[in-house]
């Protein structure tokens, strides 16, 4: 089996250089490594070629979903990862997904560490053990953010179900992993963390949350229209009320009424939480004022 490494950049030459200590490094070496160039500014071609990469150049600024098709398209391994430019790999991602890979012709997902560029601070370690155990993965994930550094995913499957819906410039990741839960994709699930997701305050989805959750909610829109298992509508209508608070509080009163009616349509009228209490005051009051009070009180601890 071979195993390519793809990866969109846009303006990207003062990370890769880091990016690739992990990739030379690896114990097990990638097949293949292609980097779609999605119209940088800056030196990012010469730099992924000086590095070792094939690369794409778009003329265009296209975004993330767009630039990876077009390193499906040109990909000729029969097992794609793809990695953000930005972020780190860990030396043995090859050898132990591969190890899931040759048992299962199925995507692997592998844990992430979710690291502040800025002085290294590790803010997370986010696993996917339960998506694993989940006895309806789609439902899972509609809830749960997956992005697409954390897999391992047979090529034919990438094609066969689309890749990446390139009308979306926020939530294409997500979106990509219930799309494949959807067709029928079972997960594999890897605990070790074998990726580095370094945040920044000016990526595309910090600068752009707003944009983000717009497009979270046309696709919740867009499963709405399937025909969903019944912890699929829940999960559906849960996260539509988790992205109403969200839009309460960008003022877009219209698209928060969009998310609580998709919401009510699957019998949830209340805040998804661990609390009792939370959950029986926002069934009590009401989204809106409820909104009203979180924000309130969000407010006055920080």
């Amino acid at each position: 089996m071979r195993i390519a490494l793809l990866i969109p950049c846009h303006n990207a030459a003062r990370f890769l250089p880091e990016l690739f200590e992990g990739v030379r490094a690896q114990t097990v070496p990638f097949d293949e490594i292609i980097c779609y160039d999605d119209a940088s500014q800056d030196d990012t071609s010469a730099v992924a070629e000086g590095l070792g990469a094939r690369v794409l150049k778009g003329s265009v600024n296209e975004g993330a979903a767009f630039a990876r098709n077009r390193l499906i398209e040109a990909c000729t391994c029969e097992w794609a990862h793809f990695h953000d430019a930005d972020d780190l790999i860990d030396a043995r991602f090859v050898e132990n997904l591969s190890m899931f890979a040759r048992r299962e012709a199925s995507p692997v997902l592998c844990s992430m560490r979710v690291v502040e560029r800025e002085g290294r601070r590790e803010v997370a370690l986010t696993r996917f053990t339960a998506l694993g155990e989940s006895a309806d993965q789609a439902a899972w994930l509609i809830e749960n953010t997956a992005y697409a550094i954390i897999g391992l995913y047979p090529l034919d499957l990438l094609r066969r179900s689309g890749g990446f819906d390139e009308r979306l410039r926020g939530n294409e990741d997500p979106d990509f992993h219930i799309r494949l839960a959807f067709a029928g994709a079972h997960f594999q699930i890897c605990e070790d963390a074998l990726v580095t997701n370094l945040t920044r305050s000016d990526s595309f989805s910090s600068r752009n949350w707003q944009r983000c959750f717009e497009d979270r909610l046309k696709c919740l829109l867009t499963y709405a229209e399937r025909r969903l298992t019944q912890p699929q509508e829940l999960a559906l209508g849960r996260d539509a009320v988790r992205i109403a608070y969200e839009f309460y509080c960008f003022g877009l009163y219209q698209e928060m009424d969009t998310a609580l009616a998709l919401a009510r349509a699957r019998g949830v009228r209340e805040v998804a939480s661990s609390q009792a209490g939370v959950r029986l005051l926002s069934r009590l009051l009401g989204p809106r004022l409820f909104f009203r009070l979180r924000k309130f009180a969000r407010k006055e601890r920080g």
